[in-house]
């Protein structure tokens, strides 16, 4: 860097200069700095630089942003008698800098610099918080509102629960470009005050923030039932889809009758929407079949037969059923609860104020993991995976600890994933290289399956011969991307082919298959039997649409439910979303 002492234009100095002899050189003595410059500081707070320069008596030192080939002078101090000194600066805006404290040149001591040191500069967040409404009903939906300030948007802001013991995360959202941010939670269940705040995380130019704790009331909710929700009148008859006997592979999906309409036919005009609850003319459980179904903060069961009656299961947040009529689910206190047929009264399994994730439900068994509180950077907690797994026997209504393979779990509940196999024999367990761990409660050990190839591998709902599971991983060597893999762990997984059908599930009992296939630029839903020799087409769907089996006798994607022996299609009212099927 060159510095210029400027003297004027064009000046000329004139003259005779006598001199004497010349004496010896003096030279220049060597400096040396030291600067202690904060990694992080906050725009609008005083910030100090301290050091000290030697030799460095009196002498300037300058604070210094640089910037490509530039210097801008920040702040500029004298040296105390000991050479110390300090520098303050104040910033406005955020942003990295680069700095450094320069000490120039003074009488025969040579200019010297500190090294160059990264600052980050960030803003202070503030935020608000608002109950929408202002006075929750028990068990109904509750809005958590407000503005992050500085506005802008991706903010991720976490509305947190007292639950007596501890902080307890009900649900998160992102904030718009202005700042806003909506979170929709479930109310208490009980009348009363609860304690809640929100918790801000930061960002690498935005600190992190979590406000002050705010008082909820929640009132009972009324005891008239609510009106039933209503549904749109039918359209005229239709035929039952047709069935088509296909070559070697399916053929291309056909589209329905043309008074099909495209999401489905719907309910007779005849036919009784599910009821948000019951009334005197109506039996206090709905017969046969039905569906699970969730709608503000209640599961509710939904005949899968005319009249579609519905009648409320449990008050919270749906987690997993079963068609022995099991159902997890997490309770308005965060409680991870249990019912069964055997356990009419809810089992409470795990108390809210424990940090719990990846829940799973078997026939028999029901399965969680507990992990450990970790802070991360910004303020904000999330529950980390542990090597701590707890399964719950229905049949003997005892919890035991499980302790996975030593170094299994990743760093967060998201790279954990939990479920039973198809027949309920087996817990598998996923980690975030998407290896398998498998425990069977049987022989109470773990083993590991050899894996089809690199890449993400899912447990596939569908069935499998004893001491194997089928997953579905994609691989070139294998069209449908179905494996079956053994459990032990001793020999190779196979490729299940199939016709060329990809991304398939099965019906419970194994009878019927069901997948999607496109052509002409429309998809279909197609469903057929075991052997893929039989299938038919369901009618049109929107790309990307994931139909399942609820239950073995119906097919359900978005909120349409499509019996498979022939009778009228219907939906579920706006709001609803259908999870499982019970018998």
């Amino acid at each position: 860097m060159r510095r210029f002492s400027v003297l004027g234009p064009a000046t000329a100095v004139l003259g005779v200069v006598l001199v004497g002899p010349a004496g010896p050189a003096v030279a220049a003595t060597k400096s040396t700095i030291t600067a202690s410059v904060p990694a992080a500081m906050r725009t609008g707070a005083t910030a100090a630089v301290t050091g000290r320069l030697s030799p460095g008596t009196k002498r300037t030192v300058r604070l210094e942003r640089i910037n490509g080939t530039r210097s801008y002078v920040l702040a500029t101090a004298r040296t105390g008698s000991d050479g110390k000194y300090t520098l303050s600066m104040r910033p406005a805006t955020s942003g990295t800098w680069t700095v450094r404290v320069y000490a120039p040149a003074s009488g025969s001591y040579r200019a010297v610099s500190s090294p160059k040191r990264a600052v980050r500069l960030w803003t202070a967040t503030t935020a608000t918080l608002a109950f929408t409404p202002a006075v929750a009903t028990a068990g109904k939906a509750l809005a958590i509102t407000g503005r992050v300030t500085p506005g802008e948007s991706g903010r991720t802001v976490t509305a947190q629960r007292w639950t007596g013991r501890s902080w307890t995360t009900a649900g998160r959202a992102a904030s718009s470009a202005k700042g806003e941010y909506r979170i929709a939670v479930p109310a208490p269940g009980q009348a009363g005050t609860t304690s809640w705040r929100i918790v801000v995380a930061g960002t690498t130019y935005r600190g992190a923030y979590t406000s002050g704790v705010r008082a909820l009331t929640t009132k009972a909710a009324p005891t008239t039932p609510p009106a039933s929700p209503t549904v749109p009148p039918a359209p005229p008859a239709t035929t039952a889809p047709p069935v088509i006997a296909p070559p070697t592979k399916p053929t291309a999906p056909t589209k329905p009758p043309a008074t099909t309409s495209p999401t489905g036919p719907t309910p007779s005009a005849s036919a009784t929407s599910p009821s948000a609850s019951p009334s005197a003319t109506i039996p206090a459980e709905p017969t046969g079949p039905f569906i699970v179904a969730a709608a503000d903060g209640t599961i509710h069961a939904v005949e899968l037969n005319a009249p579609h009656r519905a009648a409320p299961l449990a008050t919270g947040r749906y987690l997993a059923s079963t068609q022995a009529g099991s159902l997890l689910y997490r309770g308005a206190d965060f409680g991870l609860y249990l019912t069964t047929a055997t356990l009419p009264v809810p089992r409470l399994l795990a108390d809210g104020g424990e940090c719990l994730m990846n829940e799973a439900l078997g026939d028999r068994y029901a399965a969680w993991m507990v992990g450990r509180p970790m802070v991360l950077t910004g303020g904000i907690t999330v529950c980390a995976a542990s090597t701590d797994v707890r399964l719950f026997d229905t049949v003997t209504g005892t919890t035991t600890t499980l302790t996975m393979p030593r170094g299994v779990p990743g760093a967060s509940s998201g790279t954990m994933r939990a479920a039973f196999s198809a027949d309920g024999a087996h817990l598998v367990m996923t980690d975030v290289a998407n290896a398998m761990y498998v425990y069977s409660p049987a022989t109470a050990r773990w083993t590991q399956p050899r894996r089809p190839a690199l890449g993400p591998m899912t447990l596939a709902g569908t069935s499998a011969p004893g001491g194997y599971l089928a997953v579905d991983q994609q691989s070139a060597g294998c069209v449908s991307g179905r494996w079956l893999v053994e459990v032990a762990g001793t020999t190779a997984p196979t490729c299940v082919e199939s016709g060329g059908v990809t991304g398939w599930s099965a019906s419970p009992d194994g009878s019927r298959t069901l997948w999607t296939a496109t052509a002409g630029g429309e998809t279909h839903v197609i469903v057929g039997d075991a052997a893929l020799t039989v299938v038919s087409d369901l009618g049109p769907v929107a790309a990307g649409t994931i139909p399942r089996f609820a239950g073995d006798g119906a097919v359900v994607w978005d909120a349409e439910i499509r019996p498979l022996d022939g009778s009228a299609a219907w939906r579920l009212p706006a709001g609803w979303a259908a999870h499982g099927a019970m018998n």
